[in-house]
């Protein structure tokens, strides 16, 4: 068809038509009129930042339309959910890297919107209906999104700093394996500007404290689990190795990584470099800053932050290491499954210093003890006896050495038994 328009790209700017237009509520639902419906309506990169969208707002619109056409006819932008109920509908609309600043969508429909890079900073979502909405990489700091519905929404890469969240219906497999602000302190995130003042691990927190107040509100506590626990990993990583830390060996694995491919053009050999040398000078980098040996480009990218952010990145030693070991030990009491791998390796590990030391006598009650045995069976029942402080009359430590290894061993079992039954506890009690 000669009329008809041409094809929008999502990765092509020059084909956005409201690129940059300031567009206000009146400009905005004459679009949806000219488009027959919000379906594929293209508002890319439009500034519709502040829009006013408010049901009491929109009502002088309907009134104005129902003079305007016939009573019985429906405006194609608006969304009736009860007689009293309205809203502005912008469902299946193309708002792809749209500047939605402060806009007010108060019980919008926005099912299917395609909301791809969106800026909806201090955005009012109160009640408004985004299921299966496309949100990738959309900005939501500070946005109001009490009630809002999220059913299926695609949230992979959304950044939800002190975000206002209260039984906001969504589960955590639409957030994908981490939210914006943990992909950004990584350096895993697309290159935004705006993303990277949020783009530490202290913002990636509380982000994640949010989230798991919020799954707690509306019952899934699985989902609440892993937000906590992902709260936790966030606070970890503030002491050690810190954002600048963590982009600084990012950006150190890069350069070698190229350095490699210059010198390797086999992919082989690219691969095993990739996989064997990296790592090892992943660990290298991470163990100079932990030492405190940090190279001079390291100490100058650092001594441009402001006072705020360089107490943020005061790598913290002691903290760092007390939730390393919470983390290690019972995944921060989520895991109850870690006690008992632990478990397994207190058991074995003494058993094989009990076989190749030989220093467990095996006899019979009431008679005479026998000699030291190397027997890994034996060493493995009077492993296991001590782990669990049973004992048996038939097995003796013998000497100094042996009876000091068996009391450590019944203190590890003691300690990881009251691990386990906390563990299994908490994870009960979200169940």
């Amino acid at each position: 068809m000669s009329g008809e328009l041409p094809r929008v790209r999502c990765d092509d700017p020059s084909t956005w038509r409201h690129k940059g237009e300031k567009i206000d509520l009146p400009r905005l639902l004459q679009l949806i009129e000219e488009n027959g419906g919000p379906e594929g309506l293209d508002l890319h990169g439009a500034d519709l930042s502040d829009l006013d969208a408010r049901p009491e707002v929109l009502r002088a619109y309907v009134e104005a339309y129902a003079q305007e056409h016939a009573a019985d006819r429906t405006p194609p932008w608006l969304r009736r959910w009860s007689w009293e109920v309205i809203s502005i509908d912008l469902s299946h609309a193309h708002l792809e890297n749209a500047d939605l600043l402060s806009a007010h969508l108060e019980n919008a429909g926005l099912a299917w919107a395609h909301l791809r890079d969106a800026d909806l900073r201090m955005a009012h979502l109160q009640s408004a209906n985004l299921a299966r909405a496309r949100l990738q990489n959309a900005l939501l700091a500070f946005a109001h999104l009490q009630n809002a519905r999220l059913w299926r929404a695609d949230l992979q890469g959304v950044i939800w700093y002190e975000s206002y969240l209260d039984r906001t219906r969504m589960q955590r497999q639409q957030l994908g394996p981490a939210i914006g602000e943990e992909l950004a302190a990584r350096g895993r995130h697309a290159p935004r500007d705006r993303f990277h003042s949020l783009g530490t691990f202290h913002h990636a927190k509380e982000a994640y404290l949010t989230l798991k107040t919020n799954f707690d509100s509306i019952g899934r506590y699985e989902d609440a689990s892993w937000a906590y626990v992902k709260e936790q990993q966030m606070e970890k990583a503030m002491h050690f190795p810190t954002t600048a830390g963590h982009r600084w060996i990012r950006r150190q694995l890069r350069i070698g990584a190229r350095h490699w491919r210059k010198k390797n053009p086999s992919r082989l050999r690219r691969f095993l470099r990739a996989t064997i040398l990296a790592r090892l000078r992943w660990t290298w980098l991470h163990l100079l800053l932990f030492v405190g040996l940090r190279p001079t480009d390291f100490n100058r990218a650092t001594a441009e932050l402001t006072q705020e952010r360089a107490e943020e990145e005061h790598i913290d030693r002691p903290r760092w290491l007390r939730n390393w070991f919470y983390e290690g030990t019972c995944g921060y009491g989520e895991n109850p499954w870690r006690p008992v791998i632990w478990a397994a390796v207190v058991v074995l590990l003494f058993t094989v210093i009990y076989a190749v030391a030989g220093n467990i006598a095996t006899g019979d009650v009431g008679a005479e003890q026998g000699d030291p045995t190397h027997n890994p069976i034996t060493a493995l029942v009077h492993s296991i006896s001590a782990f669990a402080t049973i004992g048996f009359n038939t097995l003796e430590p013998q000497g100094w050495g042996a009876r000091l290894l068996t009391a450590v061993e019944a203190m590890f079992g003691i300690g990881l038994f009251a691990l386990f039954v906390f563990t299994l506890g908490n994870r009960m009690r979200r169940s």
